[in-house]
């Protein structure tokens, strides 16, 4: 079962890293800004295909965004 919390931390923090807005990502994606969001607010989980579209868009490797939290730290 896929963390989805772990899921959107991760894909938020990479978007941030990569300097670029939900919309464009959402563009990007060939997704509505409202799905991105969803995702990043945890209230939904991409499926695996959108994934690996998001996950080389921030440019990170897909299993980074699924990778757990490391303990004691409050950021992913």
């Amino acid at each position: 079962m896929v963390d989805d919390e772990r899921f959107e931390s991760h894909l938020w923090a990479a978007r941030k890293r990569k300097g670029i807005s939900r919309e464009e990502l959402a563009r990007q994606a060939n997704v509505s800004p409202e799905s991105l969001r969803r995702i990043e607010k945890g209230l939904s989980v991409p499926n695996v295909l959108l994934a690996i579209v998001l996950a080389g868009l921030v440019g990170v490797a897909v299993h980074e965004l699924f990778k757990p939290k490391k303990e004691g730290r409050d950021e992913p």
